[in-house]
């Protein structure tokens, strides 16, 4: 699910992006010298760019990469079902339930399951007593 609304923040992000620029998709392939049928795809969020596209993209709309393909408040990793998992390892090794996990860290079981902000995951591994990177960033 973090995946699928990160992809769709890049997609929206690029072509809300080339259009304010006012260029058509042919406009942006030019620019970055690809297809447009590959701007298309991109657009739709079928096609992921290489280090390289994504770099010339950024070039063409003067941003850096980070700010158009980056989420802010989700975390880049892909951490939807790793990390739950990952969370509900940690609870059992500490012989903790999930509701206790809830009224250790004042939060919801949506924000615990659904929104891993970077705040959300840092506090639930404070009280995980476990490494941020641990839990969170996929390696």
């Amino acid at each position: 699910m973090k995946f699928l609304k990160f992809k769709r923040h890049v997609v929206s992000r690029i072509k809300q992006l080339r259009e304010n620029l006012k260029l058509t998709q042919q406009d942006l392939a030019q620019k970055v010298g690809i297809s447009r049928q590959t701007i298309y795809y991109l657009e739709r969020g079928t096609y992921n760019p290489s280090i390289t596209l994504s770099l010339k993209i950024a070039e063409v709309f003067n941003k850096p990469t980070d700010e158009i393909f980056y989420l802010e408040p989700v975390i880049k990793s892909y951490v939807d079902n790793t990390s739950t998992g990952k969370i509900r390892k940690a609870l059992n090794k500490l012989n903790m339930e999930f509701d206790e996990l809830m009224n250790l860290t004042d939060m919801s079981d949506n924000e615990l399951t659904n929104t891993y902000t970077e705040e959300i995951c840092r506090q639930i591994s404070k009280v995980l007593g476990t490494k941020f990177e641990d839990l969170f960033l996929i390696k």
